[in-house]
């Protein structure tokens, strides 16, 4: 399984952000918290038991991210995007556009739980991989 790495996840907040790229190995940057960063991050590697597939997987970084706020600004939309490089890296793809998920995510504030059955129902394996 393919996995994400903080300096992953970084580049997409600064994307959203508007920041310009930059190297990304300061930990001391006031823009995130690189320990709620990383501990989101590795929570689901790290425990691959309780999550062992990878709509699970997905979930669990999903969770993380939106719940552990690692960063200042764009923490959903942040999440959300991990979540969707995530499932790409796997091999996956939505089959519903953005904004059912935007709806889902945003009105219905799943768990965990109700994440990982909406990644089974609505991800398919990608046709180019």
């Amino acid at each position: 399984m393919a996995f994400l790495e903080p300096a992953d996840v970084i580049a997409i907040n600064r994307g959203l952000s508007g920041a310009p790229p930059q190297a990304i190995d300061d930990i001391s940057d006031p823009d995130y918290d690189w320990h709620l960063l990383r501990d989101a991050i590795n929570r689901h590697k790290n425990r691959g038991e309780q999550y062992p597939g990878v709509y699970e997987q997905g979930a669990a970084l999903w969770h993380s991210l939106a719940n552990a706020s690692p960063f200042e600004s764009h923490k959903a939309e942040t999440a959300f995007l991990a979540l969707y490089a995530f499932m790409r890296e796997n091999g996956f793809e939505f089959d519903v556009d953005e904004a059912y998920v935007s709806d889902f995510i945003g009105v219905r504030d799943p768990t965990q739980a109700q994440m990982a059955v909406f990644l089974g129902k609505h991800c398919i394996p990608r046709s180019d991989s």
